[in-house]
């Protein structure tokens, strides 16, 4: 039987996939060692693969090329990792297409948790980029701010409220955007 605990019973996950059957295409892989210690991921988080592409890490934005948006939580309060042997890490990105559609959130306790960094000026048609921006975003987040990188993700569809967005992701980078 599943249980959740008491103090996690209504933690939400931070990113949403629309239409993801057919628009939008999960890749799994193993989360880099040092992403798992940190707790520091939320679903809808901008992943990049590590140099040797045997990894999924945080997006930084300036240095690496974002490859989609983590599809699983690994931080203090969701964590899909739990009961997994130690040394394995298995997680799973969404990487995105011309019509992958995407409700990403941010936690209104703080703007360094969740998605997209939650003081940014998002605007229908508001180009989109991943990693740590230098000022506001934390590594991994989308923000609105260009981290003078290959760090376009996509654009902003809908600004549903100040914590949540519609965006369309078009990653990886090849896909056209």
């Amino acid at each position: 039987m599943f249980r959740v605990s008491l103090a996690n019973a209504f933690a939400k996950r931070t990113c949403t996939p629309l239409y993801e059957k057919h628009q939008a295409t999960p890749f799994a892989g193993t989360l880099n060692a040092t992403e798992v210690t940190n707790l520091r991921i939320y679903s809808g988080m901008v992943a990049s693969l590590n140099s040797s592409g045997e990894f999924i890490v945080q997006s930084t934005g300036a240095t690496d090329q974002p490859f989609g948006l983590f599809a699983l939580d690994c931080n203090a309060t969701i964590n899909d990792l739990d009961g997994q042997p130690s040394g394995t890490a298995p997680f799973a990105v969404w990487t995105g297409g011309p019509d992958a559609l995407f409700k990403v959130s941010t936690l209104s306790s703080s703007s360094a948790l969740g998605a997209f960094e939650d003081t940014g000026t998002f605007a229908v048609g508001t180009v989109i980029y991943g990693g740590d921006d230098g000022t506001v975003a934390e590594e991994g987040q989308i923000t609105d701010e260009d981290p003078s990188g290959p760090a376009v993700i996509g654009r902003v569809i809908q600004v549903v409220s100040a914590t949540s967005l519609i965006v369309q992701v078009s990653l990886p980078a090849d896909s056209g955007l």
